[in-house]
């Protein structure tokens, strides 16, 4: 019974140094590169993004005429009781 114990201490132990050794290599290959002089911290810091935005999307694509107007159907049909 006692080497049954031992048997699986050792086993678990294994797991244990297996996750720790797998967590710490995949920590290894997925860190960033650290800035290592001020100046690259300076730079990374003011560097502008590549992102241009335009400053009007729809320039002269906008229609002239107000199409709320010509789709109320009720526009002229209504009329207030309590005017004169």
């Amino acid at each position: 019974m006692d080497t049954r114990q031992n048997y699986t201490a050792k086993i678990v132990i294994a797991v244990v140094v297996v996750a720790i050794l797998g967590t710490v290599i995949w920590y290894w290959y997925n860190r960033s590169e650290p800035i290592k002089t001020t100046e690259d911290a300076i730079e990374a810091l003011t560097s502008t993004p590549a992102l241009e935005v335009g400053s009007n999307p729809v320039e002269g694509k906008v229609p002239d005429v107000n199409p709320i107007n010509k789709i109320n159907p009720f526009q002229n049909s209504y009329k207030n009781p309590f005017t004169r």
